[in-house]
């Protein structure tokens, strides 16, 4: 038996393949099936953003069961060899409490430990273009919204000034 001469094997899709989304997606799968069921069930994705939810009596309660998830993700990805933008990662507690009382999430990396702050009490956490705050009420969506439609009528109002 001989061998031929060697050469390269291209490895990787073309920059905006089709195929890219649909293999990207099957890379990740095992995120939506790690831990136990009752994470799972409290976990959404869609493309590459991914949503846990966690419920409990309180939120140190929540924020420890996110502690445990978020670290088995992190394992996960260093795994894979993936790793995940912390710096884009947010947290909102929902709560009917009139208390202040919104704790941090500590998470620890097999590089570093990040601490990611959940937004002031009237602030709120956007996902898939929908803004949630801690109350649920919609307020920051409703006038974010009534705000880019202000912005949009004042436009077509300078528009029609101009004829």
């Amino acid at each position: 038996m001989s061998l031929g001469p060697t050469f390269a094997v291209p490895a990787g899709l073309p920059q905006g393949s089709p195929v890219s989304p649909i293999l990207f997606m099957l890379y990740i799968e095992p995120i939506f099936k790690l831990g136990p069921v009752l994470a799972r069930r409290g976990r959404f994705g869609y493309a590459d953003d991914i949503c846990q939810l966690v419920a409990s009596k309180s939120l140190e309660e929540n924020t420890a069961k996110l502690q445990s998830i978020v670290t088995d993700l992190m394992a996960w990805g260093h795994r894979e060899g993936l790793t995940f933008d912390l710096a884009k990662t947010e947290l909102q507690h929902y709560t009917k409490s009139r208390k202040g009382n919104n704790p941090t999430c500590t998470i620890h990396t097999p590089e570093d430990t990040v601490e990611i702050k959940p937004p002031p009490p009237n602030g709120a956490t956007r996902w898939l273009g929908i803004w949630f705050d801690q109350k649920l009420n919609f307020k920051a969506h409703a006038r974010t919204l009534a705000g880019k439609a202000k912005q949009a009528a004042g436009g077509i109002q300078a528009l029609a000034n101009t004829v």
